[in-house]
């Protein structure tokens, strides 16, 4: 694979993302901490990682891939009934 491979992308071909909840089309970045006991992780003490995440910055909706191919899928529907 080629790791110096640089796509060159114009952002107006593409279409928004929106909320499946809402259709607003503004997130937040927020983190959820996922817990793993030492007997998972194999060492003497426990690990907490941070996983980032969406949420929609209007309903707050936390947005997951299924959201998004939802949305795909609608914004492509309102595009062509224009």
């Amino acid at each position: 694979m080629n790791e110096n491979l640089k796509i060159n992308l114009d952002p107006s071909q593409g279409r928004p993302v929106l909320c499946g909840n809402c259709k607003n089309d503004e997130f937040i970045t927020t983190s959820k901490l996922t817990y793993f006991s030492p007997i998972l992780t194999g060492t003497s003490k426990p690990l907490v990682v941070p996983m980032q995440v969406l949420r929609c910055s209007k309903c707050n909706k936390e947005i997951t891939d299924d959201d998004l191919t939802t949305t795909n899928q609608a914004t492509e529907l309102v595009v062509e009934n224009l």
